[in-house]
């Protein structure tokens, strides 16, 4: 019996142990598969061409591809060991900011179910693009998986399209449609915060003749370094612009002034970049001399549109065309009161020559002494209706219009003759030298030598006795253009002078290379003297300096007698301001010299020729 129930159970046993097998075989089969397909999963990811990490739902790196080593820069050793924390590790001290990579991966931990996409900097300059997604099972989000993708090529293939749609070819500064832009930026900024800000227009003046005679790459090579210039001139929040051919607009940010001043300070800058324009250029052996007519605008002063403002300025600036060019010219509708004056002075300048109103005012200057050692001659317009004029107030107009040099004549002119007339009526007085200002435009003019010289044989004036100065700005730019204008000066046998000294940015090395003879302490540091430490250090440097390069010294602006003894407790050579005598017409400095000389005036004498006048 026990026989039977066994090979009762045999045929049970037997199916339980084939369906076993059958089922191994399947497991076998589907692990086969799994392999399988993990691996062409490996191959897959392996061979694309981003780079790919996942996470799991805890945040913990379960897996990457080699793509992403690649990119991430893993050594081998570290990649074989597939010890995904210092992996990680590795390729976030090659993203220029982990912090912020990591604070979006942090983010996107507590939102598990959002996709992202944005960019990541490696620190050697190249952009990945990385997007990333939630990973789910069954509707359940299970882990992440994020892609890189290298995209450094057509994101500076895009930053060349934009940069090309923005900016000049050949200048590489901004074109009109990015200076329209910003402008209308700065016009809202200006309104919403109650501000001025200013446009500059500028045209090369007879650039068409560089191009027709010297050739087109001459004068591409020229606008090129004038764009470096204008850069130059500017404020990181300024713009330079260049609109096409030889013209250039300057946008000035943000003047913390009311209109007037606002306006001067526009002008000086306009001043500032003609000068710096007006260096010679060298190129391709040639020395070109170039200027700019210059228009400005101030804004916003009405409701002037972007374009209106460009307009405004462009009229502007064909008025300086036609005016003598080399000038800045502000648009007549955007002036105020002060700029209509300004216009109207300019007009009216044009006759002032012929009508005999202007007038050289000559003002003592002494020793250490106090003894007389020259006049400097100081020009005067005597206006019919705003009265006595400083050269301050329309010389500059004189420069822009072009006036300067039939006025700069009649001051040579008037300054040989009243030398000669020194020399001649007053030799008891000693060697008296006159001197005069020089406008910068003069300066660069190439027949001003031969005019100096044609004025001092007319009137048999002895040279050395006339000094010339010039500002400081006439040193700036090319050293040896500088020099060699002064130095056409010297040849004639007059002395240079750098008027106002001590605020501007002339340089050691350039007064050492220089033919200068002497220093004119400018006005407001004198005022400053007994008030600021640093004002007198300043002064104590410029005696210094100047008696170490073997300079002549005279400070302007001497106004009390405790000014006069601190100059004179330093040394200085040379005195000249009201405390001496203020600025004197012709006849009354004659007059005043001849009751010094006889000792008629209250203090003549070596001591006190200049007191109490």
């Amino acid at each position: 019996m026990s026989q039977g129930r066994d090979d009762d159970r045999e045929p049970g046993l037997n199916a339980s142990v084939a369906a076993l097998g059958r089922r191994l075989g399947r497991l076998d089969e589907l692990l086969g598969a799994h392999e399988r397909t993990f691996s062409l999963l490996r191959t897959t990811l392996d061979s694309t061409g981003d780079g790919i990490l996942v996470e799991d739902r805890e945040g913990r790196v379960v897996a990457c591809n080699r793509p992403l080593l690649s990119m991430w820069e893993v050594p081998e050793a570290l990649a074989r060991t597939r010890d995904y924390p210092r992996i990680l590790m590795h390729g976030m001290r090659r993203i220029r900011q982990p912090r912020a990579v990591m604070g979006r991966v942090r983010e996107l931990r507590r939102r598990p179910g959002e996709v992202s996409e944005d960019l990541v900097e490696l620190r050697d300059g190249r952009v990945l693009e990385r997007h990333s997604f939630p990973q789910t099972l069954h509707g359940e989000v299970i882990g992440r998986v994020w892609s890189f993708r290298d995209v450094t090529a057509r994101k500076g293939a895009e930053e060349f399209i934009r940069h090309q749609a923005s900016y000049d070819m050949l200048t590489d500064l901004p074109n009109r449609r990015l200076l329209l832009e910003r402008l209308r930026q700065v016009m809202a900024r200006c309104r919403r915060h109650g501000c001025l800000s200013g446009l500059l227009f500028l045209d090369l003046d007879n650039f068409k003749a560089v191009n027709d005679t010297l050739g087109h790459p001459v004068g591409d090579t020229l606008l090129r370094q004038l764009a470096s210039r204008l850069r130059g001139c500017l404020r990181r929040e300024d713009t330079a612009a260049r609109l096409g051919g030889d013209e250039f607009v300057l946008l000035i940010s943000e003047f913390e002034a009311g209109q007037e001043q606002a306006m001067e300070r526009l002008r000086s800058v306009a001043e500032k970049v003609r000068q710096v324009l007006a260096s010679a250029y060298r190129i391709e052996g040639h020395i070109l001399h170039m200027t700019a007519s210059i228009g400005a605008v101030l804004f916003p002063l009405g409701q002037e549109s972007a374009d209106d403002l460009l307009m405004q300025a462009d009229s502007a600036m064909y008025r300086a065309k036609q005016e003598g060019r080399d000038g800045v010219r502000f648009y007549l509708p955007a002036m105020g009161e002060a700029a209509r004056r300004d216009l109207a002075l300019q007009n009216r300048l044009h006759e002032a020559l012929k009508r005999g109103e202007l007038e050289l005012f000559w003002q003592p200057q002494s020793g250490r002494e106090r003894r007389v050692i020259g006049f400097e001659g100081l020009l005067r317009w005597k206006h019919p209706e705003e009265g006595v004029l400083e050269a301050r107030e329309f010389i500059p107009l004189a420069e822009r219009t072009g006036l300067i040099r039939p006025i700069g004549d009649w001051v040579l002119d008037q300054a040989c003759r009243f030398l000669a007339r020194l020399g001649a009526q007053y030799p008891q007085a000693g060697p008296l030298h006159v001197s005069i200002n020089i406008a910068p435009r003069e300066l660069r003019q190439e027949a001003f030598a031969r005019r100096l010289a044609a004025r001092l044989e007319a009137h048999d004036a002895n040279p050395a006795l006339l000094t010339l100065e010039v500002r400081e700005e006439c040193l700036l730019g090319d050293l040896d253009e500088a020099g060699a204008r002064l130095r056409r000066l010297k040849e004639i046998g007059v002395r240079i002078a750098v008027d106002a000294f001590g605020v501007g940015v002339c340089s050691l090395i350039r007064l050492k290379r220089l033919p200068v003879d002497l220093l004119k302490i400018d006005p407001s540091l004198v005022a400053e003297l007994a008030r600021d430490q640093e004002t007198l250090s300043i002064v104590d440097a410029i005696l210094v300096m100047a008696a170490k390069l073997h300079l002549e010294v005279v400070a302007g602006g001497v106004e009390s007698e405790g000014q006069f003894k601190c100059l004179d407790s330093r040394r200085c050579g040379g005195f000249q301001g009201h405390l001496l005598a203020p600025p004197l017409s012709e006849p009354t400095c004659l007059e005043w010299l001849r009751a010094g000389l006889g000792g008629d005036r209250p203090g003549a004498g070596r001591q006190g020729a200049f007191e109490n006048f």
